[in-house]
């Protein structure tokens, strides 16, 4: 798949964090991810985000194909999030990620807690 060198290919598509092998800098990508991750704690508790998932081993892939690890950090809210993105802190060890794994990093808004299935239709229905 063509790489523009940022983690996304040149059709457009995202792509999640895949095997450091991936890696923009793959000579680097080891001692780099390992720096990133004793410094991303630090980054996320003033914004009081936590880790929901982090890599865990190859997914269980019930339909459709999937060749990625996968980290989902659950924040108060979108804003929170984009605050802790664009922050001083996280964009200092950022770098670390980039050259370390190629992938995608985006804001998804969450449900809450009472969430059914029939409330995204009739949400879809009533635009």
């Amino acid at each position: 798949m063509p790489d523009d060198g940022h983690g996304r290919d040149t059709t457009g598509r995202p792509r999640h964090a895949r095997d450091p092998r991936d890696a923009p800098d793959r000579r680097r990508g080891g001692s780099s991810i390992r720096r990133g991750r004793q410094q991303v704690d630090e980054t996320l508790r003033p914004h009081g985000a936590q880790f929901v998932i982090h890599g865990g081993g190859p997914p269980d892939v019930l339909e459709g194909s999937w060749d990625a690890n996968l980290t989902v950090i659950a924040f108060p809210d979108a804003a929170t999030a984009r605050r802790w993105y664009t922050s001083e802190a996280h964009q200092a060890v950022a770098g670390h990620r980039r050259r370390a794994a190629a992938g995608a990093l985006i804001i998804v808004e969450g449900c809450p807690p009472d969430h059914r299935a029939a409330d995204l239709a009739a949400r879809i229905r009533g635009s």
